[in-house]
Parts: structure tokens; sequence; C-alpha cells
């Protein structure tokens, strides 16, 4: 059994129209969204073994938050920006059996095209700091499916359903 958690970023700001889309920053409200996420996950006692971030800012520092509170490791991957559900499922297929535990931060509309394939949800969109969590019934990242799903497992959590 393998679980799979998929983050979107947290809340960043549009104001500069100076700065690059890549470059943008969490903003505050964005960092104590994604604080009571991280607050969720470790009173859940989730287990990550392995975050994989887009690399750009604001994934980056949703990623590095998630990280610092539940002691995980964490790395960068370009291909999840801009971020396609089939890269996505590329990326998670490439991972060692010995992870249980993966987390993808990234972007939409890439994240919420792939929850809906592949956790068979009708998830209309991802909000920011919003996390998807399911387990799959399989040995190896590479056999992952719709088929495999464990409905049981299935979790949607945003910050606006933990106040």
């Amino acid at each position: 059994m393998k679980t799979l958690y998929i983050l979107r970023h947290g809340k960043s700001s549009w104001a500069n129209q100076n700065v690059d889309d890549f470059d943008r920053v969490l903003l505050t409200e964005g960092i104590e969204r994604t604080q009571s996420i991280a607050s969720f996950l470790s009173s859940n006692l989730a287990k990550i073994d392995l975050i994989i971030s887009s690399p750009a800012k604001r994934a980056l520092q949703t990623a590095k938050i998630i990280s610092s509170n539940l002691g995980c490791k964490l790395t960068e991957n370009s291909n999840l920006y801009p971020s396609h559900s089939s890269r996505i499922a590329n990326i998670i297929g490439s991972q060692h059996s010995s992870i249980q535990n993966l987390m993808i931060v990234g972007h939409n509309p890439g994240l919420t095209e792939f929850v809906s394939e592949y956790f068979d949800s009708t998830i209309d969109w991802l909000p920011t700091s919003g996390l998807a969590q399911a387990s799959f019934k399989i040995e190896n990242w590479n056999e992952i499916s719709l088929n495999t799903i464990s409905i049981s497992s299935l979790l949607f959590t945003s910050p606006k359903t933990l106040l």
C-alpha cells in the first residue's frame, strides 16, 4: 500500500505585475494556511517519506513549510512547472518502491486534472493549500492507476475546512 499526497501551493500575490509568475512568493495568508495544513498532517500522524516540489518559488516555499514541520526529505522537479497530469504521473511512477508515502507540491490546472483522473474524483478545483490524499493498493509507484485506489482512504481538505 502506498499513500500519495497532492498539495497545491499556498496563496500568492498577483499585485506586482513586474514579477514573473515563476518568482511569485507566498502571501502571509498563504504561509499561515500552509502551516495549518502542516499542523493537520502532523496531528493526524502523517508520515511522508519524500516531497517533490515544483521549483517555482511559491510551491517551494509551501513544500519547505511541510518538510520542516514533518521532518521529511524535499526535492525539486522542473517537470512540475508547469504541470500536466501526465507529467505528474510520470514523476510519481519513477519513484523508488522503498518510498511508501509521497507528496507532490505544484500548481493547477495539472494537480486538479491528476486528482480527477487518478483519485476518481469530481473535484472541480484544488484550492490554494488544498490537500488531496489517497492510498493505492500497489507495491511499486509505476503501478498507480484508478483501479488500485483504496476508496476508504480518500481525503480532501483545505485550510477553510480546518477552521
